[in-house]
């Protein structure tokens, strides 16, 4: 009788500790880089385990529930990214800062050779290798002069980038053929191009030499 009785206990026994035993949730995330500048798109990955619901906070007063969310830093600074995981039996939590620096920007003023006469409406188009240059494809970035002759590009890289600058008006085409130097990270690089007119010609076919820009600043 005894011995029945001990059987049964240790079955109810084995049944309570079954029923307490919890999956807990365990947060953890990767980002896409550690090198990020003001404005980048940065993509979150949840490691998480056991996670049915995801609360992310950025600490720039953003926040998402998608368990691999993007999201953009428009300012500088440091941000403590947090993550909190939750499913049934729980939660978890996880944290990690991000650095957000200065952008780097490349930009350009046109003006007309021997003046501080701005070409406005001037089309840049920018390669980051001499190859793409020379037989003109593959540009990584292509505008427009503003009223001043200016136009800026973010989120450069640390590269020479080569270039063609041109504007065609009754009579012929302002134009210019260039590269920069090396550019420097997290801040404003400048150039001046001098375009030269070539009378009675078209932008297409035009190559007249190559000549480092003169940096300025802005």
């Amino acid at each position: 009788m005894s011995r029945k009785f001990f059987f049964h206990a240790a079955g109810i026994i084995m049944i309570i500790f079954s029923a307490c035993t919890k999956d807990l949730p365990t947060a953890s995330f990767t980002h896409s880089s550690d090198n990020y500048e003001a404005g980048d798109t940065i993509n979150f990955t949840s490691t998480s385990s056991n996670a049915d619901n995801f609360n992310w906070e950025f600490g720039d007063g953003g926040a998402s529930s998608e368990e691999n969310p993007w999201h953009i830093f428009n300012s500088t600074g440091t941000y403590e990214v947090n993550l909190e995981v939750t499913n049934e039996d729980g939660s978890d939590k996880t944290a990690s800062s991000v650095t957000i620096k200065d952008p780097t920007i490349l930009a350009f003023q046109v003006i007309k050779e021997g003046t501080e006469e701005p070409i406005s409406g001037c089309g840049i188009f920018v390669f980051d290798n001499q190859t793409d240059w020379d037989n003109v494809e593959n540009p990584v970035a292509v505008g427009l002069t503003d009223i001043d002759g200016y136009i800026e590009f973010y989120h450069a890289k640390a590269i020479v980038y080569y270039l063609y600058a041109y504007k065609e008006e009754t009579g012929g085409v302002w134009y210019f053929a260039g590269y920069t130097g090396t550019l420097l990270l997290n801040q404003m690089n400048g150039y001046t191009i001098p375009a030269v007119w070539e009378a009675d010609k078209k932008a297409a076919g035009i190559k007249s030499g190559v000549s480092k820009f003169t940096k300025f600043a802005h």
